[in-house]
This record gives structure tokens, C-alpha cells and sequence, in this order.
């Protein structure tokens, strides 16, 4: 796992005020083709790049953290805090660790990199899969019972935007 630094925030008039659960960012237009809200009963949130289709969208959704860690309950004891999980997921294991499975499971072990970025209470984490479109980031907020996910294409120019103006925001 690489820690990163946090993108600096800049000027940007020209930005889209959006915001899922707690996560609340401005995205800048030129970026942004549409914005997509499920209306199913899973909250989830598409962002369509610009001159793009929803098949390239980075697909926003919550879930429990217990969800993250109680899928591997039967290969090793884990930490229910998904900060020390993603952080454990991201040191070296080898065969037969059980972490090593793990990480295959998370694709780490085909990934091209693995980052860590944090600021304050909020942790982001970057699995940059081979193929444009499988792509992971995991949101962890400290003490909170939940974990933001996205998936599928990211740009680093995206994922910079994305960061830059993210903040924690109570929900209205």
C-alpha cells in the first residue's frame, strides 16, 4: 500500500455541489456528463463522466462495515474497524497467510497499485485495477458504522477532483 498525499483543494467556480450520505463533494462540470440516482431501495449514485455512457460511470453505494470484514470470518479473525482492515490489506502476505486470499479476493494480488489517501477522520483507499473500468475506492469515516464504496472507471484526474473538495457533511 503507497500513502498518498491529499489532492489540494482549488478555485472552482464552475463545480457541481453533490452529496451521498455523509460524503459531500463539488466536482468540477467539465468532468461531469450526469448524475444518476437509482430509485431503487439501495441508495446509489452513478456519476457518468462527460461524453461518457453508465457503463464507464464510477458507481456510488454504502454498506454496513461489519459487511466488509464478516465475508472472511471463516479465514481469519479480523478487526471490525475498517480502517485497520484496509490498512492490514494492504501489507505484503504470502501463501498460506489467510490474508493472501483475501487480497486475491479484493483483486489486490492484479491490481497496479494500492493507495492510501487521508484527512482528518476520512480515509480513502484506491484498489487501480488493470482493466479501465475495475476500479475500487472505500471511504472509511472514523467511528462511523459505515463504509462508502465506488467502482468502475476512474481517471487519476478524477479521483484528484473527487478529493479535493470532499468533506464530511452531516446528511440534511
Amino acid at each position: 500500500m503507497e500513502l498518498q498525499p491529499w489532492p489540494e483543494a482549488h478555485d472552482c467556480a464552475a463545480c457541481v455541489s453533490l452529496q451521498f450520505g455523509s460524503l459531500s463533494m463539488r466536482l468540477p462540470s467539465a468532468l461531469i456528463g450526469q448524475v444518476f440516482v437509482s430509485a431503487t431501495a439501495i441508495a446509489q449514485l452513478h456519476i457518468i463522466p462527460a461524453g461518457a455512457d453508465i457503463k464507464t460511470s464510477l458507481f456510488f453505494h454504502v454498506l454496513p462495515s461489519a459487511q466488509i470484514t464478516e465475508k472472511y470470518q471463516s479465514l481469519v479473525r479480523l478487526p471490525l474497524d475498517p480502517q485497520l482492515f484496509f490498512d492490514r490489506l494492504g501489507a505484503p502476505a504470502l501463501n498460506p497467510d489467510p490474508w493472501s486470499k483475501i487480497r486475491t479476493v479484493e483483486q489486490l494480488d492484479t491490481a497496479l497499485r494500492y493507495t492510501k489517501t487521508s484527512k482528518g477522520p476520512l480515509h480513502v483507499y484506491w484498489i487501480r485495477g488493470r482493466q479501465t473500468n475495475s476500479h475500487y475506492l472505500y471511504f472509511v469515516i472514523d467511528g462511523s458504522p459505515l463504509v462508502y464504496a465506488a467502482f468502475g472507471e476512474l481517471t487519476p484526474e478524477f479521483f484528484n477532483a473527487i478529493l479535493a473538495h470532499l468533506v464530511i457533511t452531516p446528511e440534511p
